[in-house]
């Protein structure tokens, strides 16, 4: 019988090596992303997707943090919106980005928003840019004024991009300069999903799985992300 555990000892430990040497040369994301913002651990929304702490050192070099921010949790308990992702934010006075190492594809970028009220935030007015790359996606941005028009807590911004061979995908957030303001900028969500090659339509995909969130298909535009 020793032969013939020793062939399995010696093939355990190369099942062992194979998943360790793969899982360390992972050059990108290949699958649909979703972030939790302002999170450090793996969670489940009440729709049962997973979402990703944005600094879980698995993900380190696939997804990276650069510019001044903070992370928050809102004030006040949930009423109607899912804990997951809108419990907590990245946020910050200055700029700050993701950098996100994506497989080359079109890819819908979706952005979550909860303006509720954060630790160390109280009083300021959220107003803010968001770019991809060298493309605008959202300018002059409030997402508290964009919940009140709609009447909802919390809602998603939609984009589609085209992601090219060795690119990264950027997300920048960046707080519009005021002297009579204090402004800031904050992101709950980020899901990267693959548009499987199909343009942009009506309903291109199923909303998001949070079904209380209220999601902009106006905003949708297709960018060619060089």
């Amino acid at each position: 019988m020793k032969p013939c555990q020793n062939s399995l000892s010696t093939l355990f430990l190369f099942l062992i090596i194979t998943i360790t040497v793969v899982t360390s040369n992972l050059t990108h994301f290949t699958v649909d992303i979703s972030v939790s913002c302002g999170s450090t651990e793996t969670s489940v929304s009440s729709g049962e997707r997973e979402w990703l702490g944005e600094t879980q050192p698995i993900f380190s070099s696939l997804l990276q943090l650069k510019g001044l921010s903070m992370t928050s949790t809102v004030i006040h308990e949930f009423t109607s919106a899912d804990p997951v992702p809108h419990e907590t934010a990245l946020l910050s006075r200055s700029q700050f980005s993701y950098l996100f190492q994506v497989s080359p594809s079109q890819k819908i970028i979706r952005l979550h928003f909860n303006p509720a009220s954060y630790r160390g935030f109280e009083g300021q007015v959220d107003l803010f840019t968001v770019e991809a790359g060298p493309f605008t996606l959202l300018s002059n941005f409030s997402a508290s004024l964009t919940a009140e028009a709609l009447g909802v807590d919390t809602f998603v911004k939609e984009f589609w991009l085209n992601i090219q061979e060795n690119q990264q995908l950027i997300i920048s957030f960046t707080p519009r300069s005021s002297q009579t303001l204090d402004t800031y900028a904050f992101i709950n969500g980020i899901e990267i999903l693959g548009s499987n090659g199909v343009f942009p339509s009506p309903n291109p995909l199923p909303p998001p799985q949070d079904s209380l969130s209220e999601t902009i298909n106006s905003y949708n535009i297709l960018i060619k992300y060089h």
